[in-house]
């Protein structure tokens, strides 16, 4: 047997190649399905709100509706009740409702 012969079957015997192979397999596994994983969604971004106020006839006497709208966007948020658009609020730490919300 020639000296790479050997060389080759020690270091395929070896205790530490048998550790490190798979361990850097794993480690290379992980780092490339972290690195083609889109960003995802965050806390930071603004959550849809399922309950909405519309105001009958006026802040101090809402009326609730169920729809996705969120605080923050461009588009104001509206539902027709009975036939007439109208917009829609959350109620503020007074009970009125006059925070007003956006289409998603």
């Amino acid at each position: 047997m020639t000296f790479k012969k050997q060389l080759n079957i020690y270091i395929m015997k070896s205790k530490i190649f048998k550790i490190v192979l798979p361990a850097f397999a794993l480690l290379f596994a992980i780092s490339v399905s972290l690195a083609f994983t889109p960003a995802g969604n965050s806390m930071v971004e603004e959550t849809p709100v399922t309950a909405a106020f519309y105001q009958n006839p006026d802040e101090n006497n809402c009326t609730q509706v169920v729809v996705d709208c969120d605080t923050c966007g461009c588009e104001i948020c509206t539902a027709v009740i009975f036939g007439i658009e109208r917009q829609l609020f959350l109620k503020n730490a007074g009970g009125k409702c006059n925070i007003l919300l956006y289409k998603p």
